[in-house]
């Protein structure tokens, strides 16, 4: 169900110092600001990823601007849009790449890099998508993509057909 008013804070998932996956910790935070050109997103799921976490042992800090909150593959629904984002609604179901910030309620997304999640896959299973699917979503031609990536991960992502114009 969609809220017309946000909340002022959110949970987050917060690293209260580098090591093992206990110094995960749940706090209050902020809702993030959202940018002319982002799309927030209530987080339904999110990634685990290797600079995840290495962030989390202290071995990969957040690029400079970016959350300090780890998470770089998100799913969700859009929340609300910012004053410079076209082609999305509010309640459209979203996945995203992002810079951090995805371990909590809300994440903030560059519109360019929110994708509609594939055809077949639940919120949970888009969030995995990530980056591959953001550089496949492109593809016009063939229709079903092999992923395979080095020490990390592959699989088979069908996506839909393109829009003819």
């Amino acid at each position: 169900m969609m809220t017309d008013v946000l909340p002022q804070t959110m949970t987050a998932i917060e690293i209260r110092t580098p090591g093992a996956p206990d110094v995960l910790t749940p706090v209050s935070r902020p809702m993030p600001a959202l940018g002319d050109d982002d799309v927030l997103v209530r987080v339904r799921a999110a990634g685990v990823n290797r600079p995840d976490l290495m962030q989390r042992q202290g071995k990969y800090p957040p690029p400079p601007g970016a959350s300090d909150i780890p998470g770089l593959e998100v799913a969700g629904t859009v929340e609300q849009l910012g004053s410079g984002v076209s082609g999305w609604r509010v309640g459209d179901p979203v996945c995203a790449l992002v810079a951090g910030g995805g371990y909590a309620e809300y994440c903030t997304a560059p519109a360019p890099q929110c994708l509609p999640p594939p055809r077949g896959l639940d919120l949970v299973a888009a969030a995995a998508v990530g980056a591959r699917g953001e550089q496949c979503a492109a593809l016009r031609s063939p229709r079903r993509v092999r992923l395979k990536c080095s020490k990390s991960s592959s699989g088979r992502i069908r996506f839909p057909a393109p829009a003819r114009s």
